[in-house]
């Protein structure tokens, strides 16, 4: 079985605690739509806000499913909403729900 297999190699097996070589693996995002940056944040543009007092902290009022189905319908590109929550994440932006007021 297993063991006797290893026993009849030729050569020592490498224990290094790897199981794949580095860089195997499914490419980024980045590597298939180079231009996602400018579409994700042609997407948000309209639905952006943020605190006059402080630049850093931005706003969507969008979720990450409704973000991902701009991104597709827009801009062609089709993407995960782990995708849309990293590119949230990379720009700075959160996810806010406008409240409602009382009268």
């Amino acid at each position: 079985t297993g063991l006797r297999d290893l026993a009849a190699l030729p050569h020592e097996p490498d224990l290094t605690g790897r199981i794949r070589r580095p860089g195997g693996g499914r490419y980024r995002y980045e590597q298939h739509y180079p231009e996602i940056d400018r579409a994700f944040l042609a997407v948000l543009a309209v639905h952006t806000a943020g605190d006059p007092m402080n630049e850093q902290v931005r706003w969507t009022n969008l979720t990450c499913a409704q973000i991902g189905r701009l991104l597709a319908e827009q801009q062609g590109i089709v993407v995960s909403e782990t995708v849309v929550r990293q590119l949230l994440r990379k720009h700075h932006y959160r996810r806010r729900k406008a409240q409602k007021n009382k009268p």
